[in-house]
């Protein structure tokens, strides 16, 4: 087992003069086991963060991401393995 946290930002983003809330799914993978999906709605003016355990894979992280926010930003690390 291992724990991954995974932090967005750019969830919230002024526009036209209007303020916008975006929705974005992360996906994280491990080699090339998928160890993670998930979906962050806005209203984050700054870091958001989520921990998760899960059955380890081998190999790097890789963060694919969708989004409509043109300023989102994610990133995912490792916090410890058991």
């Amino acid at each position: 087992m291992a724990r991954v946290r995974i932090t967005v930002s750019g969830l919230e983003y002024a526009s036209d003069e209007r303020l916008h809330t975006a929705t974005a799914e992360v996906v994280v993978k491990r080699g090339r086991k998928e160890i993670v999906r998930d979906t962050f709605n806005g209203k984050s003016a700054g870091d958001y963060s989520r921990t998760y355990d899960v059955k380890d894979g081998k190999g790097d992280l890789d963060v694919t991401y969708t989004t409509e926010s043109p300023h989102f930003q994610c990133k995912a690390e490792i916090l410890d393995v058991e």
